[in-house]
């Protein structure tokens, strides 16, 4: 059933007595105070208790460096949630590496190599790596930068000149400031 809150109680956040009211999805919801628990928690559980630990642990960081709060609040504020929404919402997603574009590298050194990395917040970095195909061979790799700072734009400059007729893999790993990982991959054939 569906209630149309007064003003004080949509905006109530905590418990009182035994009803505890919480956001979702920009909804408040009212609640009867869970009761204690009878059996011990599962492996399942304990993973998701921890996981939302460690989301707490993250927002707690951000909140003690200037740089990352600036970045979250802007966010937040983009997004009408809280800084802490966003850290927590953030540590669970993973970065999206897409838009890979190969048309200005074909085994030259001075080859460029455009990706875009979509996350909640902007990525806090991410790593090109060029190997031979057929061998396996490494042939170059490094970190990528932005095309233009504060975009999720990024670009890498190749430095190592591969012979032609060779088929390069380009693996592009993005790493956002959680920790998590997205990646995507290519092949370019040398002339």
């Amino acid at each position: 059933m569906k209630l149309k809150l007064v003003s004080w109680i949509r905006e109530a956040h905590g418990k009182s007595g035994d009803t505890v009211f919480r956001e979702v999805n920009g909804e408040t919801i009212v609640a009867d105070k869970p009761g204690k628990r009878k059996e011990p928690l599962s492996d399942k559980q304990t993973e998701v208790q921890y996981r939302f630990t460690d989301a707490r642990d993250f927002y707690r960081k951000v909140k003690l460096v200037p740089e990352l709060l600036a970045m979250y609040e802007k966010a937040a504020e983009a997004a009408g949630k809280s800084v802490y929404m966003m850290c927590r919402k953030d540590w669970y997603s993973v970065p999206l590496v897409r838009g890979l574009e190969l048309a200005q590298y074909h085994g030259q050194a001075g080859g460029v190599i455009k990706f875009k990395v979509q996350d909640d917040i902007l990525a806090a970095r991410a790593v090109v790596t060029l190997s031979d195909d057929e061998e396996g061979t490494l042939i170059e790799w490094g970190e990528a930068v932005r095309e233009v700072e504060g975009t999720n734009f990024w670009m890498y400059t190749t430095t190592t000149a591969v012979p032609a007729g060779k088929k390069v893999a380009i693996q592009i790993e993005a790493f956002d400031y959680p920790g998590n990982t997205g990646q995507t991959s290519g092949m370019v054939h040398t002339r």
